[in-house]
């Protein structure tokens, strides 16, 4: 799986500390083709995949490791695709 830390492209983002408090995530498509990762309510992409796939499995680790929460994921068209509530382990 090929990502990019969200630190190295916003350096705004301290090591991720926003998933701490649970916070939700969407995956959506950039206009470059590329799926992201990215805290709701926060300006900062968490990572930055080659697949939709790739995107999800990433939310869906992020989500668990740090509190849980929904994750939505977003079509090619922008829509929601579906939504999924991630447990804390």
């Amino acid at each position: 799986m090929r990502f990019w830390a969200a630190t190295l492209l916003n350096p705004g983002i301290k090591g991720g500390s926003d998933l701490d408090k649970g916070r939700d995530c969407t995956v959506f498509r950039r206009k470059d083709g590329r799926w992201i990762n990215k805290s709701n309510g926060d300006d900062g992409v968490l990572t930055v995949h080659d697949t939709k796939k790739e995107a999800m499995n990433a939310a869906r680790e992020m989500l668990n490791n740090h509190g849980g929460g929904r994750l939505t994921v977003k079509g090619w068209d922008g829509r929601i695709k579906f939504k999924d509530t991630i447990k804390a382990s």
